[in-house]
């Protein structure tokens, strides 16, 4: 949701309006996704931890590696995604158990 707070326009980083009307799709897919747990979710979710890996673990190597910097939203991102995907699986197997 945070998307929501940013200008819908191009900014420093260079990101165009489509790309943040994207980010702000995903964020309301990922809410109903949380909230709801459809079983196509835990698909969505996996596509989405794929790419944050791709982007945000590339972005902490090559901030380390290049400046010598802790991306540390990098870091918590890539820490924090699979422990949610973790979760969404074991939901997941609970609820195929109980029915």
């Amino acid at each position: 949701m945070a998307a929501v707070f940013f200008k819908v326009h191009p900014d420093e980083s260079g990101s165009s309006a489509a790309r943040n009307i994207l980010f702000v799709i995903i964020n309301f897919i990922c809410v109903y996704g949380m909230l709801k747990r459809p079983a196509w979710f835990i698909y969505c979710f996996l596509l989405l931890l794929v790419q944050q890996f791709y982007s945000h673990g590339s972005g902490l190597i090559d901030g380390w590696n290049e400046i010598g910097k802790m991306d540390w939203l990098s870091l918590i991102v890539v820490l924090i995604l699979p422990v949610i995907m973790f979760f969404l699986v074991k939901d997941l197997k609970d609820k195929k158990h109980t029915q």
